[in-house]
């Protein structure tokens, strides 16, 4: 038989599958895909099979969710499911969307990406009103990482081991990640390696808004940026500000110092703080001092500056321990 005679084969058994109410067997799909697979065609379109690949996945994943439709769960095993099997759904959606050459194929992929469109509106509806809750109920667990942990428990237990490199990939979602991960583990030396006691699959939320700025500082410096809010709220700070009398700056110019500091990763040269605040450098010493006075309650150094290196450094931990936030 044929090359595209065994392609609609394969897209009639999907239009048949999609019709049935409960399909109780994917036998019949499976051998019309192993057929095509076969075929001496087929070294010739290896996308084209892997979409076919995607729509029998995508086919069996419409099934599951069918018959745990009525499942209840929490913001963690919703985010964990997103990480088993989201990422994939949504990395085969895309690769439907580009649709075949084959009109009975493009009508099964159709029909397969309404359906799960469908299915995956739903979930993110559910998915937002239990992020909701579990922002609400103060965004604990141990089930989930927040950004703000993940050096801290991640990273550092595993450069107790061995040499770490920490790459950030900026702007990657969930389905990029899925087609990275299988590609480095299917046909390369690549292995995938996780602490004791950890599960590999345990997903990580980000910190709100979800921009680069905030989220890369969140994630860097171990700490959500919202610790600047609570600080310029703090009744410490109110008292600090009291003992340097007419030379406290305005609460807008402390923001604005520990804002541009936090953008950097909590460390900067005097030089670029300075032309970041665009305050001129011969001055710019003072402002450190007064910053210093302020923030370092009863001594302890919130805030260094190394006059060897002409670095300027704040210590989140300090800062939270000292301002009571």
């Amino acid at each position: 038989m044929g090359f595209e005679q065994r392609l609609i084969r394969f897209a009639n058994e999907l239009i048949h599958l999609l019709n049935k109410r409960n399909p109780t067997s994917f036998k019949t799909s499976e051998h019309l895909l192993k057929e095509i697979e076969n075929h001496t065609c087929a070294i010739q379109a290896p996308a084209r099979i892997e979409r076919l690949r995607m729509a029998q996945r995508l086919m069996r994943w419409l099934q599951d969710q069918k018959e745990n439709q009525d499942r209840a769960g929490n913001f963690a095993s919703e985010a964990t499911a997103y990480v088993c099997d989201g990422g994939f759904v949504d990395w085969a959606r895309n690769a439907l969307y580009r649709g075949d050459g084959c009109p009975e194929l493009g009508k099964a992929f159709s029909r397969i990406l309404s359906r799960a469109l469908k299915i995956r509106e739903t979930q993110n509806e559910k998915f937002a009103e239990l992020l909701v809750e579990w922002t609400a109920a103060g965004s604990s667990g141990d089930d989930i990482l927040k950004v703000e942990d993940v050096l801290r428990k991640v990273v550092s237990p595993a450069a107790m081991h061995d040499r770490v490199l920490f790459i950030v990939m900026d702007g990657m979602s969930h389905a990029v990640f899925a087609e990275l991960k299988e590609n480095l583990l299917g046909d390369t030396a690549w292995v995938e390696i996780t602490l004791e006691g950890m599960d590999s699959e345990k997903p990580v939320v980000a910190i709100f808004p979800t921009v680069t700025d905030v989220c890369r500082r969140s994630l860097l410096c171990g700490n959500p940026s919202s610790d600047i809010d609570r600080l310029m709220g703090s009744p410490v700070l109110v008292n600090q500000k009291k003992m340097c009398g007419r030379a406290a700056p305005a609460d807008k110019k402390i923001r604005s110092f520990l804002e541009t500091l936090d953008q950097h990763g909590g460390t900067m040269l005097q030089p670029a703080l300075s032309q970041a605040m665009a305050q001129p450098l011969f001055r710019f010493r003072g402002i450190i001092s007064i910053m210093q006075r302020i923030l370092n309650v009863d001594g302890y150094p919130v805030l260094s500056f190394d006059t060897a290196s002409n670095t300027i450094s704040i210590n989140y931990e300090l800062m939270q321990t000292q301002f009571e936030i």
